[in-house]
């Protein structure tokens, strides 16, 4: 694997979209950085996490990068800004770049019928890739609480398309009528990953390498193969019992060997906000695919979804400032979380080693803090 240090300060393009070239440019302070340090610290001591890492980056420059607590407690290994999290949830933007390139390149189009590429799939004309892409598809998630596959049938799925055939077989296969709803669907970005497979003929993790991470400058980033010896790489954790007293436990393992489209990279603070960068300054997608990618999302009627999305991201406005986020990346033993201000020129990431729950967000305490001072507070705390 190719290594790079981490480059605080490296200078990066001009962010394409900001909208008002003279923004205020943003910086931590000496206090503000003080605090967030106290707040990782507290939540290490608090056992809310074993460890944690955050990363800012300003105007294209990585201005904060940094880690605290241990990314291993066997060996007690410290976490830094170059240790390699499971980011979850957070790889589905960049599934959603890659269909976005594809498009550019004229080799599929966003209303492309599911049929086209499997044509046995079930109702497979009714399900568009706009409808992956948004949720809406109706098609039931897999690898989610309470949802398969069990391990017997985890384990013995080798490729892509063991996962894609799982998927397809479901007995209730569709939560809704397509496009007439919204359900988050990890199958949907299994499917979506497939479909770059078959449309580019290359692997999805040769894909992403040659048209994310290598664009990008992500030096330590890829689709996971848990099989690998990575340097820096974080052990995942979880609870013995619910609670913060509760002893950390090793995870119960992932059976499921084959990384995918909907949650499968590894990476870093800095290799998550360098794709940040990439994404709004051009280099991954022109602005007009950019503009695809972040158009709100609707249903086959027209009427906007219910919580503003774009593909693979939320769309959000907090005080007057536009935000684009990709959070609650959970996975066995890991939460990610990624922010991106594109007028104010700003983003950051916060990954630990530990999941969340719906009201568990070990990241929330630093996320309120670097939201305030980008945006400056909200009235309600409930809201950030």
């Amino acid at each position: 694997m190719k290594s790079c240090a981490l480059r605080i300060g490296a200078t990066c393009l001009a962010l394409a979209l900001a909208t008002d070239a003279s923004a205020h440019e943003f910086k931590l302070n000496a206090r503000e950085r003080q605090q967030l340090e106290s707040e990782a610290r507290r939540m290490v001591d608090a056992r809310l996490t074993p460890g944690i890492a955050v990363g800012v980056m300003s105007r294209g420059q990585i201005i904060y990068a940094k880690g605290f607590g241990q990314i291993n407690l066997e060996t007690a290994t410290p976490t830094t800004a170059e240790s390699v999290f499971q980011i979850g949830s957070v790889t589905k933007p960049l599934t959603a770049a890659s269909i976005v390139q594809l498009v550019e390149q004229g080799k599929l189009q966003f209303d492309d019928r599911l049929s086209r590429y499997f044509p046995d799939f079930p109702r497979g004309d009714e399900v568009t890739l706009r409808h992956l892409l948004y949720h809406t598809s109706g098609i039931h998630s897999i690898m989610q609480p309470g949802e398969g596959p069990p391990p017997a049938e985890a384990i013995a799925m080798k490729t892509t398309a063991d996962v894609v055939t799982y998927i397809r077989d479901q007995p209730n296969l569709y939560d809704f009528q397509p496009g007439t709803a919204t359900r988050y669907s990890n199958s949907g970005y299994w499917l979506l990953g497939a479909i770059i497979e078959q449309v580019s003929g290359i692997p999805l993790a040769e894909f992403m390498k040659q048209n994310s991470f290598d664009r990008a400058d992500m030096c330590s980033s890829a689709l996971d193969d848990a099989t690998e010896v990575v340097p820096h790489r974080v052990s995942g954790y979880a609870r013995s019992t619910p609670g913060n007293t509760a002893a950390f436990i090793n995870p119960e393992p992932s059976y499921l060997r084959v990384s995918g489209g909907a949650g499968g990279i590894r990476s870093t603070v800095g290799d998550m906000l360098r794709w940040s960068d990439a994404l709004v300054n051009g280099r991954l997608l022109s602005r007009s695919g950019l503009r695809a990618m972040i158009a709100p999302a609707k249903f086959d009627n027209g009427e906007p979804l219910p919580v503003a999305s774009g593909m693979g991201l939320l769309l959000g406005n907090r005080n007057g400032h536009t935000v684009w986020s990709a959070n609650g990346g959970t996975t066995q033993g890991f939460t990610a979380n990624l922010r991106i201000f594109p007028d104010d020129q700003v983003a950051y990431v916060v990954f630990v080693n530990m999941p969340s729950g719906p009201a568990d967000d070990p990241t929330r305490g630093i996320i309120t803090l670097l939201n305030d001072w980008i945006t400056g507070p909200l009235w309600s705390p409930a809201e950030n």
